[in-house]
């Protein structure tokens, strides 16, 4: 009996798990090959969502990206704001994609998910970032590719675990100084951006570290890579003689 109510559990939390912006449906559709362990998702995921959350009901969550961007956009009322405000650090999940909605800036509660490792905001209308990024500490992974940015935010620097930033196809003009801080960060995709030169901190000053961890750049389609005649991502540490010629 305790061997399957593991069982059940282990299923249930896997459920969850799987909720992003690709619908949680799905995940049910899936479990159908198994009917008990269904049968226990369906009976029991609301009650286990208010165990965990604490008088947040099932439909708050189901499809909650969607819902809640389809709302924003038509300046709608969002019911239960503070109540979801005060949830969202506490949803287990560490992977969010809000990929290709057409959303035109970083929504609020996106911000409060403070648990995020992975934030996929590919193919929007995002033309800033707001200073409040850096509020996602635990993030390793952010994906801005096709967007409409055209600077970052100093603060991106603050970003201390960030492992990979893809901003690929963008109208980005010039890296803030502060990217240097990102001691963690592997990947550095800046490809088909309006960038002229590389800042210097990149390298790390007396006070900044510097891209020490840098594995790979990208910045072909930009006018600093037509200047080198860059075709494609390099594989390219802060040592390397070519990222050196890339700072300003």
């Amino acid at each position: 009996m305790i061997e399957n109510l593991e069982l059940e559990k282990r299923g249930i939390i896997t459920l969850i798990e799987s909720w992003n912006n690709d619908n949680i449906n799905l995940a049910l559709e899936i479990l159908k090959g198994n009917s008990d362990l269904h049968k226990v998702v369906k009976e029991h995921y609301k009650d286990l969502l208010k165990v965990i959350f604490s008088r947040v009901v099932l439909d708050d969550f189901i499809n909650f990206p969607q819902k809640l961007a389809h709302e924003i956009r038509a300046n709608k009322p969002l019911p239960r704001l503070k109540l979801v405000e005060e949830i969202l650090p506490q949803v287990p999940i560490s992977r969010l994609s809000l990929s290709t909605m057409n959303i035109e800036f970083v929504p609020w509660w996106v911000i409060r998910m403070t648990q995020l490792k992975e934030l996929d905001l590919s193919s929007n209308n995002i033309r800033a970032l707001p200073p409040e990024i850096k509020l996602l500490k635990d993030l390793e992974v952010l994906n801005l590719n096709h967007n409409l940015l055209k600077e970052l935010p100093q603060e991106i620097g603050e970003m201390e675990n960030l492992e990979k930033l893809q901003l690929d196809f963008n109208f980005i003009e010039a890296i803030p100084e502060k990217l240097g801080m990102l001691h963690n960060l592997k990947w550095l995709c800046l490809e088909a951006n309006n960038i002229e030169l590389l800042p210097k901190s990149l390298a790390g000053t007396d006070k900044i570290t510097g891209l020490s961890s840098l594995l790979w750049l990208s910045i072909e389609k930009t006018p600093l890579g037509d200047r080198f005649n860059i075709k494609g991502g390099k594989y390219l540490s802060i040592k390397d003689e070519l990222f050196l010629k890339l700072l300003g």
